[in-house]
């Protein structure tokens, strides 16, 4: 009975991990999740975002999306990533004020880095 039940345990916890990392595709083929593209449609209309906005809004994502799926062999790779991510931040820095760069820039991250096996990703790269 308890082989039986760590079998189930161990079946219903890769089903979770599995589940977790496939919460959306990239039905498009953007390089954003699905989910995270949502995202950003609704805060295109919530802010009133111009299409300049939009590409900077979507190169940040797509960064964020990049480091989950980066596996950096050496440190010029990972050198690369965070080269990445500093572009894409720049320049949705540049198109968007301030306050507004922060709410969009966090919630993008808060959707990219939504489970913990995403949040270890981003963790390496902090």
């Amino acid at each position: 009975m308890n082989r039986i039940l760590s079998v189930f345990s161990l079946f219903a916890l890769t089903f979770t991990i599995v589940s977790a990392q496939s919460v959306s595709g990239d039905s498009n083929g953007n390089g954003i999740r699905d989910d995270v593209d949502s995202l950003i449609s609704s805060m295109a209309s919530s802010y009133s975002l111009q299409a300049p906005q939009l590409s900077a809004v979507a190169q940040v994502a797509r960064s964020q999306q990049y480091i989950l799926s980066a596996n950096p062999q050496n440190r010029a790779q990972a050198i690369e990533i965070a080269k990445r991510d500093a572009a894409a931040t720049n320049c949705a820095s540049s198109r968007l004020p301030g306050t507004l760069m922060e709410i969009v820039y966090s919630r993008i991250e808060t959707a990219t880095f939504n489970t913990v096996e995403r949040q270890a990703a981003q963790d390496y790269y902090i």
